[in-house]
């Protein structure tokens, strides 16, 4: 999926006024892992509702057909210029009127001014951050190996029997991909359901390359959600299992999903089929395409 930032400034021409009514403003609260700081601005009742839509983060824009050709526009969230920091940048506000108010029989009741509260937050600063979430969850599998070509003596004597055979570890994990607030699915996701990457695949948020053929796509997890304009959103999580293999000399294997167990050997080896040609359990696609891409 491709990611295009906006550079858009939604607030071109307008200037925010800080105020510290009805409290100072800005507080900053800073530790080890975070840096919040919430401030007030304010507006005109009748422009505070646009004006906060322009200072908080929006996903729109967003086109379906394969996954490789989805398209999603990301408007950051309007960034605090705070000295010493680099990428504070507002995630969500409130709304509070004050002054004088009147009623209106179409709108309500109306206030002259509001106060607009709206929180900031250290962010990524890759924009794809700022939409995902994973997970990483190591797993070991045991697969029973071929007694085949083992024995119990080094003079090769005294054999293995079938109910012998050694089981070995192998290494695997579960990896969740989450992405929120989508308004459609690839058309070819049925395609790409139980295939195995085609190519090298990416966590930004644990800087982890899974070579080809390592990665299966196991499942989608789709929540429905609701934008702030009523509109239907997914939230989807790609459900990936990841099958790691290391020679002696600590290389990663490619292809693990499609090898097999050859009796005498401990990695995996490639499949022939009768015609000559690899025998691949697993379809191989680009599976990498539902993962966000900024460009």
């Amino acid at each position: 999926m491709k990611l295009t930032v906006s550079s858009e400034n939604r607030l071109s021409g307008v200037t925010l006024e800080q105020t510290a009514e009805p409290t100072m403003s800005p507080n900053i609260s800073v530790g080890m892992r975070h840096l919040n700081l919430s401030t007030t601005y304010k507006e005109e009742w009748a422009n505070a509702l646009s004006r906060l839509l322009n200072i908080v983060p929006k996903l729109t824009q967003q086109t379906y057909a394969t996954a490789t050709n989805t398209s999603l526009t990301y408007y950051p969230g309007h960034k605090y210029g705070l000295a010493g920091t680099t990428n504070v940048r507002a995630v969500d506000g409130t709304i509070e009127p004050f002054g004088k108010s009147s009623t209106d029989a179409t709108a309500g009741i109306k206030w002259t001014y509001a106060h607009i509260n709206v929180n900031y937050e250290t962010m990524p600063l890759s924009y794809v951050d700022h939409l995902i979430e994973e997970s990483w969850d190591p797993i070991i599998e045991f697969v029973t190996m071929p007694s085949r070509k083992l024995y119990w003596d080094a003079s090769q004597a005294d054999p293995l029997k079938n109910d012998e055979s050694p089981a070995r570890q192998v290494h695997m994990s579960r990896w969740s991909y989450t992405i929120r607030g989508l308004r459609g699915l690839p058309v070819d996701l049925g395609q790409l359901q139980g295939a195995v990457n085609s190519v090298a695949m990416y966590s930004p948020t644990y800087d982890l390359t899974f070579p080809v053929g390592t990665v299966l796509f196991k499942a989608p997890h789709i929540a429905p959600s609701q934008s702030n304009m009523g509109y239907n959103l997914l939230d989807i999580t790609w459900e990936f299992v990841v099958r790691e293999e290391y020679s002696d000399a600590g290389v990663a294997q490619t292809g693990t999903w499609n090898k097999g167990y050859k009796a005498g050997t401990r990695l995996g080896q490639t499949i022939y089929d009768d015609a000559g040609a690899e025998f691949a359990q697993y379809a191989s696609e680009d599976i990498g395409s539902l993962l966000l891409e900024e460009v």
